[in-house]
C-alpha cells in the first residue's frame, strides 16, 4: 500500500512538473535551491544532475556535490581508495585496491622466501614488489595532486566544491 501511494505521489509531482511552468517549491526543493525569476537557482552545495544512474524527475538540484577536500584527506590517509569510494569512482576504488592487496601479497611472498631461501623466487617476488609499490605510489601521488588542485570530478561528471 506505502509503495503504491508513493508512486502515486511521484507520478503527480512528474506530470505537475512537467505541465505547470516555471519554479515553485514542488520542482525547486527549499533548503536546496531558490526560485529566482521564474528559475531555480541551486544552492552552493547542489546541482542538477539528470543521467543514467541519477533521474531528476523535473526536480532540480536533486543532487548535493561532493567535497574536495573530504575527497583528499581520505586518499591522503586512507591510500586505498577510500577517496574514490566516496567521489563514487568505483572502477579507481577498484584498481587502488587492487594494487595494495598485489603489493601486501609480493611483501609477504618476499617474506616467506626469505626465510626459506629460494633465490628465484625471492628475485621474482622482488620484481613484482618493486613494480606494484612504484606504480600505487604513482598513482597515489596523482591523485593527492589532483584531488588537491580539483582536476577530478565525481563518479557523475560533477565537479566537486
Amino acid at each position: 500500500m506505502k509503495i503504491n501511494i508513493l508512486k502515486i505521489f511521484l507520478y503527480f509531482l512528474i506530470i505537475k512538473t512537467l505541465f505547470c511552468a516555471g519554479c515553485s517549491p514542488s520542482n525547486c526543493p527549499p533548503l536546496q535551491g531558490v526560485c529566482d525569476k521564474n528559475v531555480c537557482v541551486c544552492a552552493k552545495d547542489y546541482a542538477t544532475v539528470d543521467n543514467e544512474y541519477i533521474k531528476s524527475y523535473g526536480i532540480s538540484c536533486n543532487y548535493q556535490i561532493k567535497s574536495k577536500f573530504i575527497a583528499f584527506l581520505l586518499e591522503l590517509f586512507f591510500p586505498i581508495g577510500v577517496g574514490h569510494i566516496y567521489a563514487e569512482k568505483t572502477y579507481m576504488a577498484l584498481l587502488k585496491f587492487c594494487l595494495f592487496v598485489i603489493f601486501i601479497f609480493s611483501f609477504c611472498g618476499e617474506l616467506c622466501c626469505l626465510k626459506s631461501k629460494i633465490n628465484n623466487c625471492l628475485i621474482c617476488l622482488s620484481f613484482i614488489f618493486i613494480l606494484d609499490f612504484m606504480a600505487w605510489i604513482t598513482v597515489q601521488l596523482i591523485d593527492i595532486v589532483s584531488y588537491g588542485l580539483g582536476y577530478y570530478t565525481d563518479g557523475n561528471g560533477v565537479p566537486m566544491i
